[in-house]
């Protein structure tokens, strides 16, 4: 397993259609096994921060949206260090030059509230990561205001 199932989750996310069959299951199937395992997510953190951070750039249906904040949430159970590579990723990926697209941001706004669900329990040197991860939350709330976005279904 390891780096080859994200290498390959990766390559399906730039070739495939970003919300068809192929791309739900790979999110159910081989991905889903994957962070189950605590070891995978730990030496793999950085990666599988990234993978979800470029597919929130990609998908625009909820329900391929959903398996990723359900994959990331499970990710995070297993290791601080996903948590603060998330973070990061989130903050990297919202100060983007271009900016994000609508549904890039809301899914970047899920994203940073799993990432804040962790940090906020790792005691007093998260608060740094924790001030920024809200600042970026404001700024993406901000922006999908100003698009006519909305925040709530």
């Amino acid at each position: 397993m390891g780096s080859a199932t994200i290498a390959d989750a990766q390559q399906r996310l730039r070739c495939g259609k970003p919300n068809g069959q192929e791309q739900y299951q790979m999110w159910r199937s081989s991905l889903a096994t994957a962070v189950a395992d605590p070891e995978f997510v730990e030496r793999n953190a950085g990666e599988l921060a990234g993978l979800l951070t470029e597919a929130v750039r990609v998908y625009v249906d909820y329900k391929p949206l959903r398996l990723l904040l359900v994959t990331a949430r499970a990710a995070a159970r297993h290791s601080d260090t996903f948590v603060k590579a998330l973070a990061a990723a989130v903050v990297k990926q919202a100060g983007a030059a271009d900016g994000p697209s609508r549904h890039e941001a809301f899914g970047l706004l899920l994203l940073a509230r799993v990432a804040l669900e962790r940090l906020g329990g790792m005691g007093p040197g998260a608060k740094k990561a924790v001030a920024k991860l809200v600042e970026v939350q404001a700024g993406l709330a901000e922006g999908l205001m100003a698009l006519g976005g909305r925040l709530v279904r």
